[in-house]
């Protein structure tokens, strides 16, 4: 069955094309749904973020001296983990939106809170756990990425205690000179986006 979708653009917000006397004040858009042009390789997707930990939001900070600092869209969106309820309604919207391809993002922190000493098992990584059988569950795929280092022991001395200049992306450094050595590991190498 041909399906036409009939879509109707005002373009009030073009200034460029009314700047024309006889410029039209809509278009008319036919689709034919019935005839394939291309298929996205990713399918519908989005970013979904495992990551808790706030970054301080709305303070004054050197890091943005024009603004104030955030954390971005990524923090603290997630219920615990423990938490069924929340968690069944996040994949039954999910469910809806019919995810078929997922941007997932963690921080090393989260599991290298320390040098070599890994955690598998904190708040977050449960948040990741929840993120990824999702996933798994309904075949969608993902592109697992490590958003920012901010890991204390990997920053220089005067960011350890500062969040905001860990991650920040006006503040880029892969870690103190300390550090160095440690990123031609590979448990241990920091990349930032």
């Amino acid at each position: 069955m041909k399906l036409l979708l009939h879509l109707t653009l005002l373009l009030l917000a073009s200034p460029s094309i009314m700047r024309g006397a006889d410029a039209p004040s809509a278009i008319t858009i036919n689709v034919d749904c019935s005839h394939t042009i291309n298929i996205m390789r990713g399918g519908m997707g989005a970013s979904w973020s495992a990551i808790e930990t706030p970054i301080p939001y709305g303070v004054k900070h050197p890091a943005f001296p024009n603004n104030d600092s955030h954390g971005g869209s990524a923090w603290g969106a997630n219920p615990p983990a423990e938490d069924e309820r929340a968690w069944n309604e996040i994949y039954r919207h999910a469910n809806w939106l019919g995810l078929d391809w997922n941007r997932v993002g963690i921080e090393q922190r989260v599991y290298e809170p320390e040098r070599d000493q890994f955690s598998f098992d904190n708040p977050e990584m449960r948040i990741l756990y929840r993120i990824l059988d999702w996933n798994q569950k309904n075949g969608a795929d993902v592109f697992l990425q490590q958003y920012w280092c901010n890991a204390a022991w990997l920053a220089y001395p005067e960011f350890r205690d500062d969040p905001v200049c860990r991650r920040s992306p006006k503040v880029h450094h892969l870690g103190s000179l300390e550090s160095a050595p440690l990123f031609g590991r590979k448990s241990e190498l920091c990349l930032t986006s």
